[in-house]
């Protein structure tokens, strides 16, 4: 495993623009890049690391050898280690409650165990909330509406599901799911404060991708798909009303598929086919109306994708051209509905972390950031007047250092 000395972190701020400004593109548009600081060890930095608080400043958690926590005050980054102890900080997912308070969820590598992590407002509290085996691969966090934290996370002792959440006076401590399964989890909270997973299960019957529930008193599961060929690559959304039914994407060998839930069964929806994997590394969105926006890549041809659907039938784009993209997708829309996603484009000139924009019926693709592998796990939010932030792992030669960087979109 290639371990990574720094950070690199690319953020479109609210902050003005000044002389750290790149040449302009085509466009008209700046990107401006800041050298924030020079950090240790990190791995396992996903799009679960990055949100927003109530003024749209960033907010990023990641470690490896420890946990560590940035956030954007709106003129400066304020840098601090979270938790100090050794080998901390993998699977590291955040999220801020309503008076912008960091909850974390992460991975303590050193002893197997899943660690939480709470900002008081005036210092950090840290808790083991499960030490029974080797537990805490893919941790998420989601937050109920009291601002208690519930997780989502993998036993790997006993290849077991496990689920974990605070009453406001003591941990309580599920197993979800038993036998093979909970690796490549992707975990929802719904309005009424209903868990929401979707995840991979192997077994020597055959491999699949099941949902699981909490109702409210028990667990409900669903085998979304039954396949040897399914893929790591699982992302799940949930609508916004009530029944807050779930919607779930994945790849099958050489399909992209859909899956929704209408109340009694899974409706299945093929997105895409190609001769490679499509709909790797995807990343779905329902719209305001409840329209599923979903971006991903192909690894034949290596491109870029987004497909939508309004009505019926799926529009399909193929954003990059042949060898262009290495996937690492995250998308997000604007207000009006207008998808954003960044990328890892790959292959000489194209190397970096990219930010594709559809202004009006045109894609608009930019070269963010250059430098070595940067772009990898790249992840992205828009802000209210609909500035992009974008968070990513700059993994660089194994002998090259690599950077936190800030960086402005100027328009």
């Amino acid at each position: 495993m290639k371990i990574i000395s720094l950070l690199a972190l690319v953020v479109m701020l609210s902050a003005p623009c000044s002389a750290q400004a790149l040449a302009p593109t085509t466009s008209g548009i700046e990107w401006q890049i800041q050298l924030l600081d020079d950090l240790p060890a990190f791995s396992a930095m996903t799009d679960r690391s990055l949100a927003l608080d109530s003024d749209e400043h960033a907010h990023l958690v990641y470690g490896q050898d420890h946990l560590y926590y940035a956030n954007y005050t709106g003129t400066a980054w304020q840098l601090e280690v979270v938790d100090n102890s050794r080998a901390v900080g993998k699977f590291a997912s955040l999220a801020l409650d309503d008076l912008d308070h960091a909850h974390i969820a992460y991975y303590d590598y050193g002893n197997g165990n899943l660690k939480y992590a709470h900002w008081t407002g005036t210092a950090w509290e840290i808790k083991v909330v499960d030490s029974v085996g080797d537990v805490g691969q893919e941790a998420s966090v989601a937050l109920d509406s009291s601002g208690y934290p519930h997780f989502s996370y993998y036993d790997y002792t006993n290849d077991h599901l496990k689920y974990a959440y605070w009453t406001g006076a003591a941990w309580v401590i599920q197993t979800v799911d038993t036998g093979t399964s909970g690796y490549c989890t992707s975990l929802a909270m719904d309005g009424a404060d209903h868990v929401h997973v979707a995840y991979c299960a192997w077994g020597k019957s055959g491999n699949s991708i099941k949902y699981a529930h909490w109702n409210g008193s028990a667990w409900e599961f669903q085998t979304v798909k039954n396949t040897d060929s399914v893929g790591y690559s699982v992302s799940i959304a949930i609508e916004t009303s009530e029944p807050y039914y779930p919607h779930i994407t994945l790849y099958d060998c050489c399909y992209f598929l859909y899956y929704s839930w209408n109340g009694a069964a899974w409706d299945m929806e093929p997105i895409d086919y190609g001769s490679g994997s499509v709909g790797l590394d995807s990343s779905l969105v329902l719209d305001n109306a409840g329209n599923p926006h979903v971006s991903y890549y192909e690894d034949d041809g290596y491109t870029l994708r987004y497909a939508s659907r309004s009505g019926s039938s799926w529009d399909i784009e193929t954003i990059t051209s042949a060898g262009y993209t290495e996937g690492f997708t995250s998308l997000q829309l604007k207000a009006n509905g207008g998808p954003v996603i960044s990328f890892y484009g790959a292959e000489g000139t194209h190397m970096g972390l990219h930010l594709a924009t559809l202004n009006g019926s045109n894609w608009n693709v930019e070269l963010v950031a250059k430098e070595g592998e940067t772009g990898e796990t790249s992840s992205l939010a828009l802000d209210a007047v609909d500035h992009p932030h974008v968070s990513y792992d700059g993994g660089v030669d194994d002998a090259v250092t690599d950077h936190l960087h800030g960086a402005v979109k100027c328009d």
